[in-house]
């Protein structure tokens, strides 16, 4: 059964979808076009950007894409991916968009403690990581953090705490 955890759109258009329940990325390919009544630019069936049996998922919850200049060309923009799992990984994977193959562990949270529950990013190369405290026995279980990493390199830029997790979704 699908459950979904979060969408994007890939840097040739094509639409990536989470599919937690299934640890997969499924992808609804783009065949050209605009939205006009009873059309859509997508293909109508999916087909798997990342599958489960390539054991690189666990229990994945959000994607996003943060373009960043090609590495010894600045004038070539890519879009790498960013997904968040949960479960026995508790990261952030960063994909080059062109082969899944092609991943690194781009952050890793506390064995239990932090756990990453959404992405989001930004216009200006920054990912905004949503975190909660998992552990109902800490005297933090209500704190809620944002983890901003910077998306071309990978490291924390800073930590944002809350004392409460905020209504609604993660919007930058």
């Amino acid at each position: 059964s699908f459950t979904g955890g979060g969408i994007t759109q890939k840097n040739i258009g094509d639409m990536l979808i989470v599919d937690t329940a299934e640890n997969s990325i499924q992808r609804a390919t783009f065949v050209g076009g605009t939205f006009v009544a009873g059309t859509s630019p997508f293909s109508s069936t999916l087909s798997f950007f990342i599958q489960k049996k390539q054991k690189l998922l666990d229990t994945p919850v959000g994607i996003a894409r943060a373009e960043a200049p090609e590495a010894g060309n600045a004038n070539t923009i890519i879009g790498d991916l960013f997904v968040v799992n949960q479960g026995s990984f508790d990261n952030v994977l960063k994909f080059d968009p062109t082969s899944v193959s092609s991943q690194t562990t781009c952050a890793t949270y506390g064995g239990g403690n932090q756990v990453p529950t959404s992405i989001a990013a930004s216009e200006d190369n920054f990912l905004y990581v949503g975190l909660t405290n998992s552990n109902p026995n800490s005297g933090n279980k209500n704190n809620w953090q944002i983890n901003v990493l910077n998306a071309s390199i990978c490291n924390s830029v800073e930590t944002i705490s809350y004392p409460a997790v905020p209504a609604g979704p993660l919007a930058v």
